[in-house]
């Protein structure tokens, strides 16, 4: 078994795992963590880099029968893990949904491994909280490991840490491109899991609404080997060809043009191509502040909005385009109430693009009511609801 920590929209963390791990079983999900069966353990370790959705895994060690035996058997584990070292080993704790004092565990851990072994053990925990993923980077990168105590099913397990996710190298790859405050900026983890989502079947990835490039990149890193973008803004076409060059290697085929997406007809690979996905966030509409939005300019968003996309899906059903879209539609919060893009699920149900089942058939947690899931950043009005689209004709 395996145990995932979710980010803070869990329900898009859960979906990722389901889609990129197809054949795992989800045998418990909560808000702060998963628990999927039937996946090895290096294939966490080696594709955990292209999850975007979770910031850590661990793998069950064994089921100890009281936490009074979390202290035993991680010195026992720590003292053959330190052993193998000549020099230093460094170790954390970490516990979910326990109240252990976990610092003074982990400097008796120390204490009674050091009898055992000349390796120079050290604790990296402050305190009894849980480390996160920079102190992980910073203390633990090379002879390490971090013990998980959870309790769950109304019993105790130990687990080790096998991955740890990267974030400097999301902040860098976020904050290193060319910008345009005038455009709404995707940011890459929430890239990868649309990416992700739409992984099984797709050998090539094409955005439709490019803007400054997240989900090119993302594909790229993810090793996809024919990726094509295209964006109606010749200056975003500029940018994002800037802004990739860093990314391509040789072994990559790309295609960067001037598309307006609303004319999608004009786009022949989409008619030729089997098994290529549309992954893309298109025109969130106006960026507001809290000081200047009201009711009335968010419909006049949704209507205008509406008319872009209304064309989209007519051409995608014209050209019988039969694979995943991934796409994220706006929504908005104001005064303490949801304001929803009502007009795209009409616009869907017209075309015949139905949503699919995003979440594993055994979570408890269940989509929206129209099969999509949430995802916003504290303090923006302008919120993001993620389908997954296939054509129901």
């Amino acid at each position: 078994m395996i145990c995932f920590v979710l980010w803070r929209e869990f329900r898009l963390s859960i979906a990722e795992l389901k889609a990129y791990f197809p054949d795992s079983e989800c045998l418990f999900a909560e808000r702060e963590v998963a628990i999927f069966d039937k996946i090895d353990r290096e294939e966490v370790k080696a594709g955990f880099v292209k999850l975007g959705w979770t910031v850590k895994a661990f793998e069950i060690l064994k089921e100890i029968d009281s936490e009074k035996e979390f202290n035993k058997h991680a010195i026992d584990f720590i003292s053959a893990k330190a052993w193998k070292y000549e020099w230093k080993f460094t170790f954390a704790l970490a516990q979910y949904w326990t109240q252990k004092d976990l610092f003074t565990y982990g400097i008796q851990i120390k204490k009674e491994a050091r009898k055992t072994t000349e390796t120079n053990i050290r604790f990296v925990n402050k305190n009894s909280s849980n480390i996160n993923a920079a102190v992980f980077k910073k203390e633990l990168w090379a002879d390490w490991s971090e013990l998980n105590l959870l309790w769950v099913w109304e019993r105790f397990f130990i687990w080790e840490t096998i991955a740890y996710q990267d974030v400097d190298e999301y902040s860098k790859r976020d904050y290193s491109k060319e910008r345009d405050m005038q455009v709404w900026m995707l940011p890459p983890k929430l890239a990868q899991m649309m990416i992700n989502i739409s992984w099984k079947e797709t050998k090539w990835i094409y955005d439709p609404f490019c803007g400054l490039w997240t989900i090119l990149i993302e594909s790229i890193l993810w090793e996809k080997k024919e990726i094509y973008w295209s964006d109606l803004n010749e200056d975003m076409v500029k940018a994002s060809s800037k802004n990739i060059a860093l990314y391509l290697d040789k072994s990559i085929t790309f295609q960067v043009f001037k598309q307006d997406a609303g004319k999608i007809e004009g786009v022949g690979f989409l008619k030729d191509k089997s098994r290529i996905a549309i992954v893309t966030e298109w025109y969130l509409g106006s960026i507001m502040t809290r000081w200047h939005v009201t009711e009335d300019k968010i419909l006049e968003e949704r209507r205008k909005l509406a008319r872009i996309y209304d064309w989209f899906f007519y051409w995608l059903q014209r050209l019988n385009f039969k694979w995943k879209i991934v796409i994220s539609f706006p929504f908005w919060q104001f005064k303490w109430k949801y304001l929803y893009f009502e007009e795209i699920y009409s616009i869907l149900k017209k075309y015949g693009f139905a949503p699919l089942k995003l979440l594993p058939d055994e979570s408890e947690y269940k989509e929206t009511k129209t099969w999509s899931l949430l995802y916003h950043r504290p303090n923006q009005q302008v919120w993001r609801e993620i389908f997954c689209l296939q054509s129901s004709k």
